[in-house]
């Protein structure tokens, strides 16, 4: 994807997620949380580090950008 020249695209993209953001709220897209679990005991499987899982949000944050905006 690489750097964008065009400020603008950027400020779209942002744009786009916080409508995608406020309409999930606004269609009670709403966890339940229970003292910081949400829907009970949590299984995460042992090669889902803190590292790994960062490095997934990467790579779909990435693919969603330049979905947005193509190269």
């Amino acid at each position: 994807m690489g750097c964008h020249s065009k400020i603008q695209d950027m400020y779209k993209a942002i744009e786009v997620m916080m409508i995608i953001h406020n309409r999930s709220i606004e269609w009670g897209d709403k966890p339940e949380v229970e003292n910081g679990i949400i829907g009970g005991e949590p299984h995460i499987p042992l090669h889902e580090t803190e590292n790994w899982l960062l490095e997934q949000g990467r790579q779909k944050w990435l693919i969603f950008l330049n979905e947005l905006i193509p190269e």
